[in-house]
């Protein structure tokens, strides 16, 4: 096994794409922001781990993107070795299949400042909520940006992510300018937020589902996600994707009664700054 760098995005596309769709749900974080990038950003590298035997098979894939080092699922018996083509690649966090993800980093053998398990779940069909709460979806407007911001950075606080004011500004913008970024609306007000982003080949992932403490419980966020999914299951994407925090049992069983279905296991692990 070997590891072959890309000089852009496309070229990386075209030797990656076929290997992360055969398990599209799992890999769709890597293919949503890699189907945004017109190029690997400044410093980035990307790398297919090929099978030098002659066959040129592709056995895993990672790219780094900013600081963090995005890897793919590999199978059982090539983990270690590719674990080892990566363990000194420079990174403040490896993301990705768990199993990949706790391979890489033992080989790398740093310190473990932070890291956050998660589910992937996949929907295909809609299972609504037992109950409907008052008000409506809509999209997300400029109007409503602040607030968003607000409930943005809260959180990435809670699930232990570090996000700076400009950062959440500009990314709540995009959102809304792209019309991803939607609310519910309950009486003039918005309680409860959700994103459609990262469109693969066949699905799309939900993120950014938040309702701000005091409003919880009512209904709100589930009805959200479930109408959104199934508007987006309805103009033709085969599956609706989303990450569920695996410290948060709630969560994870207001999903899988919405129809969600866990599909694999994800990792972010963070290092401690090095001395």
């Amino acid at each position: 096994m070997h590891l072959i760098r890309f000089p852009s995005a496309a070229r990386f596309r075209a030797a990656a794409d076929s290997f992360l769709l055969r398990h599209e749900a799992q890999h769709g974080l890597m293919l949503g922001i890699l189907g945004e990038l017109a190029e690997l950003p400044p410093g980035g590298l990307a790398v297919v781990a090929i099978d030098n035997g002659g066959s040129a098979e592709v056995l895993g894939v990672a790219f780094r993107l900013d600081t963090r080092l995005l890897v793919s699922r590999v199978e059982p018996d090539a983990r270690d070795e590719f674990a080892q083509l990566l363990r000194k690649e420079p990174c403040s966090a490896v993301v990705g299949n768990a199993e990949t993800v706790r391979a890489v980093t033992a080989a790398m053998a740093r310190a473990i400042e932070h890291s956050l398990a998660q589910g992937v779940y996949v929907n295909r069909r809609v299972m609504w909520p037992d109950r409907h709460p008052t008000g409506a979806r809509r999209l997300a407007t400029p109007g409503d940006e602040e607030t968003l911001i607000a409930w943005h950075i809260a959180l990435s606080a809670a699930i232990g992510q570090r996000e700076t004011l400009e950062h959440a500004r500009e990314s709540i913008a995009r959102r809304i300018a792209s019309h991803a970024l939607h609310v519910w609306e309950d009486g003039g007000r918005i309680v409860s937020s959700a994103a459609a982003v990262g469109r693969t080949a066949h699905g799309v992932r939900i993120n950014l589902v938040y309702t701000p403490l005091e409003l919880r419980g009512r209904g709100y966020a589930s009805m959200l996600v479930a109408d959104l999914t199934d508007e987006l299951l309805r103009d033709g994407r085969e599956f609706v994707f989303l990450h569920t925090d695996l410290a948060n049992p709630t969560s994870n069983r207001i999903y899988q009664r919405l129809g969600y279905e866990r599909a694999g296991d994800f990792l972010m692990a963070s290092f401690e700054p090095a001395n």
